[in-house]
């Protein structure tokens, strides 16, 4: 019986090796082929039931390409301006006009010293914001390197600039300016720079410029940081590298509150239109007459008003409440605390304080950005 069995495999073994090659392939092949129909007749009813996937429908597709895309902008706006609300970055805004100015008392150009109260490193931000305001022929800027001084105490017909580390401040920089109510003129200036929050060149160089610009009567070109900037260093800004220098607009604004030494002022500038109409225009007789209002006084020379100025400062190193009340006084010390209160209390761009009926403190700040 073993014999048989080994014999008969011996003979299936013989005859599976001269079997051609293909006729195994073949038998093979039909063997995966109907196994592959069996497979497709299980999956055809399936394949029939469940169509590939999509989106559903092409509604449903328009919308989440739409939320995407307000995503993206949302987003967009948030990194560059500040904001999700990225039509604020295009919104226009009204600059100010010559009323909402204050002026030192000059109508033929504005002659003024600027005291340098500032460390060392602030002195090239310092000449080049002074180099920077003097390219409009209405100013006239002289400068002089005082002892540095944190406190940065007045002086009367001087705008003086200081720094230090004030600390967690909500102001970069501040300036202060004392008006005289009676003339309508700037008595003295004042402008601090924060340390604390100076990173680089850009920020040193936009501050010096923005507050000096207040040392000169001008008020803020716009107060939104987040908007599209102006190019000025008056308008706020998140980007100070934008905004590095006085730009046109507050150049001709200067010009129209003081004037020039060739065309000066012949009348209040306050009471002009806003669109400047005012200074002295050359007629074809080669008389200067200004247009569409009525003369004020004569021009004066710069020299001689602040010599007038300084005649009458070494006589009275005091101020009087008013006119009527002239028992009572106000000092310089007074006036100084007046100012470092009005800071205190200050919480907005700019604050007034009325001191008595002579005189009144203007705080302008420039805030750091809050969203």
């Amino acid at each position: 019986m073993t014999s048989d069995s080994s014999s008969t495999d011996l003979e299936e073994g013989i005859e599976h090796a001269y079997l051609p090659s293909g006729a195994s392939s073949a038998s093979s092949g039909q063997g995966s082929k109907a196994a592959a129909n069996d497979a497709a007749a299980d999956a055809s009813p399936r394949a029939a039931a469940d169509p590939p996937a999509t989106c559903g429908s092409r509604l449903r597709c328009l919308l989440f390409v739409g939320f995407v895309v307000v995503g993206l902008v949302v987003g967009l706006s948030l990194i560059l301006t500040g904001r999700a609300n990225p039509v604020a970055y295009f919104v226009p805004v009204d600059p100010p006009g010559k009323s909402e100015a204050n002026r030192w008392d000059a109508t033929a150009g504005l002659t003024l010293m600027v005291e340098n109260a500032c460390t060392d490193e602030w002195a090239p931000y310092f000449e080049a914001s002074v180099k920077a305001w003097n390219q409009t022929d209405a100013l006239d800027l002289r400068t002089s390197r005082v002892a540095v001084d944190p406190e940065c105490s007045p002086r009367n017909g001087r705008f003086k600039v200081c720094n230090s580390d004030y600390g967690e401040t909500p102001w970069h920089g501040i300036n202060i300016i004392l008006v005289d109510k009676i003339k309508g003129t700037i008595v003295h200036s004042i402008s601090q720079l924060n340390d604390r929050f100076m990173e680089d060149d850009f920020d040193r160089t936009y501050i010096m410029c923005h507050e000096n610009g207040h040392g000169f009567g001008l008020p803020h070109t716009d107060e939104d940081h987040f908007n599209r900037d102006r190019g000025d260093c008056m308008d706020y800004t998140i980007r100070p590298r934008n905004n590095q220098v006085p730009g046109d607009f507050n150049l001709d604004l200067l010009v129209k509150l003081y004037g020039t030494r060739a065309q000066p002022l012949l009348v209040d500038p306050k009471t002009l239109p806003k669109d400047g109409e005012g200074q002295s225009q050359q007629q074809p007789d080669g008389t200067n007459t200004p247009r569409n209002t009525l003369p004020l006084r004569p021009p004066v020379q710069q020299e001689d008003v602040l010599e007038d100025k300084k005649n009458k400062d070494k006589d009275k190193d005091r101020r009087h409440l008013s006119p009527d009340e002239e028992d009572i006084e106000i000092t310089d010390a007074d006036i100084i605390a007046m100012d470092k209160e009005a800071v205190r209390d200050c919480q907005e761009e700019l604050c007034v304080v009325e001191v008595n009926d002579q005189y009144r403190i203007l705080v302008n700040q420039f805030l750091r950005a809050s969203l």
